[in-house]
Formats: C-alpha cells, sequence, structure tokens
C-alpha cells in the first residue's frame, strides 16, 4: 500500500474526527484499510490517511504529513518485498 486510494462514495470534504466503530466497520466491508506494519495506528480510509487517537479516528490534512506517511508506507512495501515477503494492503 503506497496510498490510500480514492473513495467513489467519500464525501467531498470528509469529517475531520470519526468514532473507532465507524473505522472498525469500514476495515471490515474492505473501505479502508490499516498500515499495519507501522503498528496499526494509521489508516487509509476516504483517499486519505488517519490517525488512531484515544478519542476515535482523527482525518490528517496537513500536505507535507500526508507526503511523508504516503513515502513510508511506499517504503514498508519495498522493505517486505525485499525480504521475500508479500503483503497485502494492510501490510500483512
Amino acid at each position: 500500500m503506497t496510498e490510500p486510494q480514492p473513495d467513489k462514495d467519500a464525501p467531498a470534504d470528509p469529517a475531520l474526527q470519526i468514532p473507532h466503530a465507524q473505522m472498525d466497520a469500514a476495515v471490515s466491508a474492505g473501505s479502508a484499510v490499516r498500515l499495519e506494519l507501522a503498528g496499526g495506528w494509521l489508516s487509509g480510509y476516504q483517499g486519505t490517511w488517519w490517525v488512531l487517537s484515544h478519542i476515535g479516528w482523527i482525518r490528517i490534512t496537513d500536505e507535507r504529513t500526508i507526503a511523508d506517511i504516503n513515502h513510508v508506507a511506499a517504503r514498508l512495501a519495498e522493505v517486505a518485498e525485499d525480504a521475500g515477503g508479500t503483503t497485502d494492503e494492510r501490510g500483512h
């Protein structure tokens, strides 16, 4: 997984915070993926990145942070591939 893919059903301006239950449901439905190789505290959902917090999931809006996360996600995928392992979009 290099970055969250646009979701055709995502709102034009997603919420800034969503509850744990909504993210869990989205992961179960396959419309969100957790970046497990990064510890599972980042998820790609609705075409953007979200960070886990005690109040729910917070949408990341800072463009430099998003670019950094995209870079790390791509690098984690490369490392997994170089190690001979295969991973799915969640880093498993």
